[in-house]
């Protein structure tokens, strides 16, 4: 697992014309990129590389080749609660032919 570069910017939503920092990322066949809002990793007061560190013992425990993938990750991450709004997208990159 490999995490993005994160640009630089402004959150979404938080000033009337924003200025974000282009970042790009080569994919190759097979690969995956999760994309999460903070709402799935952050527990405050908790640092986040904690959350960090349960996003990726949760990735490692749900194969990605399975359908439905998200919901058990989903189960493990938020145990029940959810304090923040919560938005996930698992982009695949399919094999080769």
């Amino acid at each position: 697992m490999t995490y993005l570069r994160r640009p630089r910017g402004m959150l979404l939503g938080g000033a009337a014309s924003p200025h974000f920092e282009e970042a790009e990322c080569r994919l190759e066949p097979g690969d995956r990129v999760l994309l999460y809002t903070d709402g799935l990793v952050e527990r405050p007061p908790e640092n986040i590389d904690v959350g960090l560190a349960r996003l990726a013992g949760a990735v490692a425990a749900h194969p990605g080749d399975e359908s439905g993938f998200l919901g058990p990750l989903l189960e493990t991450m938020l145990d029940g609660e959810r304090r923040d709004d919560v938005c996930v997208l698992d982009i695949r990159v399919p094999e080769q032919r």
